[in-house]
């Protein structure tokens, strides 16, 4: 008796295992799909894009139109004027205290000249007496110019002891000799008698008495 027929299958195993191995696999993607879902639950919406919101633009403070600049024109220099240059003035040199009494005395009184000068000392002037009618004039003309010789050395400022003033005039001696300065007069004056002196108010004619040594005065002019 023959051998029953085998069954498809049997004739067929290895496509069946195939098949087996395919329905397997399909059946495990299945399930597979199905746990995912259960436990991932609903899919999250997507989540919308954040907007971004901008911030409000400030529009700038519109600027106020300037003036439009007036432009003045440009002066023309004017060329610089030369001023000529002034001669330097050199400083006047300095008067000796003696320069200044001599010249006061000269303008004070013509003739007169200063014979000594000692700076805090003696002061020696001589003076001629001027011609007049009689000699009496002559003494009071005398007697005026002692007063302005006195007057100038006060009003110098220089320092003395005494001032002495000679007074000459051309005479004729006992022996007929002829002088043209002959000493005729001399008086002296310390410092504190010419201070004491008011020469806006002195007699000429005391002057000489008030001499703080003799005054010797030649006879014919006493």
């Amino acid at each position: 008796m023959d051998e029953p027929s085998k069954s498809w299958f049997g004739r067929h195993i290895v496509l069946t295992v195939v098949l087996a191995a395919v329905g397997v696999l399909f059946v495990g993607l299945v399930l597979l799909g199905v746990i995912g879902a259960a436990v991932g639950g609903v899919p999250d919406e997507p989540v919308a894009a954040a907007k971004t919101t901008a911030p409000p633009t400030t529009e700038a403070p519109k600027e106020t139109p300037k003036p439009a600049k007036t432009t003045t024109p440009e002066k023309k220099a004017e060329p610089q004027k030369t001023e000529p240059q002034k001669p330097e003035t050199k400083a006047a040199p300095k008067v000796s205290d003696e320069d200044k009494l001599r010249k006061g005395l000269s303008t004070a009184v013509e003739g007169t000249k200063l014979t000594e000068f000692t700076s805090g000392g003696i002061i020696r002037v001589e003076f001629p007496l001027g011609d007049n009618l009689t000699n009496n004039l002559i003494r009071a003309g005398a007697q005026a110019d002692t007063v302005a010789i006195l007057k100038t050395v006060k009003e110098s400022g220089v320092k003395f002891d005494e001032v002495m003033i000679d007074g000459t005039f051309p005479m004729v001696d006992q022996y007929g000799n002829e002088q043209d300065d002959a000493l005729v007069l001399s008086v002296s004056y310390t410092q504190d008698t010419v201070k004491k002196i008011n020469f806006d108010n002195v007699l000429a004619s005391n002057i000489w008495d008030l001499s703080d040594t003799p005054a010797f005065i030649h006879p014919e002019f006493r």
